[in-house]
């Protein structure tokens, strides 16, 4: 997918969240994937925005195997032999464990006290992201959470054990095919989306 292609999905997710009520007083943005889609939302409805990043304990690894030519490949070969298909799965697992953010927002009379928080990513397949994003600001004091994604699919892509969260389903989302996006670092758009965020005033958390 194409940065352009990326921002028209991006500006038609931020008029689908126009017509949701309660109307979002904030934007939140979970970085990095999610970052650009939340500016471009939060710009559209005249919202403050904040972002915040999740990582998954594996990220930098599975960061590491886009950049090795066929690593993806090999990966999906050890994980068809039957012998190997268990721990394999056990790794990957453990991988997709999620870390929470250095800097949790706090409970009390913060920037999202009170607030509707519209949760805003590019992608929701297993939930736990999400999940742990939006009870964070429930802990906050949250008024209200509304979840908005571009792409949304309960199936898991590249690990069919992987389970969705019970309770995460986008309030609004464009579609249930999840792609490559620009901000995908095996994108050839990856330049440009670097690009259009130093613009907005962004870099990468």
């Amino acid at each position: 997918m194409t940065l352009r292609e990326a921002c028209v999905l991006s500006e038609e997710l931020a008029r689908r969240l126009a017509d949701v009520e309660p109307r979002p007083d904030i934007v939140l943005g979970i970085a990095n994937g999610g970052l650009l889609v939340a500016d471009i939302v939060a710009t559209s409805l005249s919202l403050p925005l904040e972002s915040m990043k999740i990582q998954r304990q594996g990220s930098g690894v599975k960061k590491a195997l886009t950049r090795v030519p066929g690593a993806r490949r090999l990966l999906a070969w050890l994980y068809d032999h039957t012998i190997l298909r268990r721990p394999m799965a056990w790794l990957l697992l453990r991988s997709e464990r999620l870390k929470p953010p250095k800097e949790s927002p706090q409970s009390g009379n913060g920037v999202f006290h009170g607030k509707v928080v519209a949760l805003v990513d590019d992608c929701i397949e297993s939930g736990q992201t999400v999940a742990m994003a939006r009870d964070m600001m429930v802990r906050a004091g949250a008024k209200d959470v509304i979840v908005a994604c571009l792409s949304w699919t309960p199936l898991a892509v590249y690990l069919p054990q992987r389970k969705l969260v019970d309770g995460v389903t986008p309030d609004v989302h464009i579609s249930p095919t999840v792609h490559t996006y620009p901000w995908s670092t095996s994108s050839p758009y990856w330049s440009d989306f670097l690009r259009e965020l130093k613009q907005r005033g962004h870099v990468m958390l």
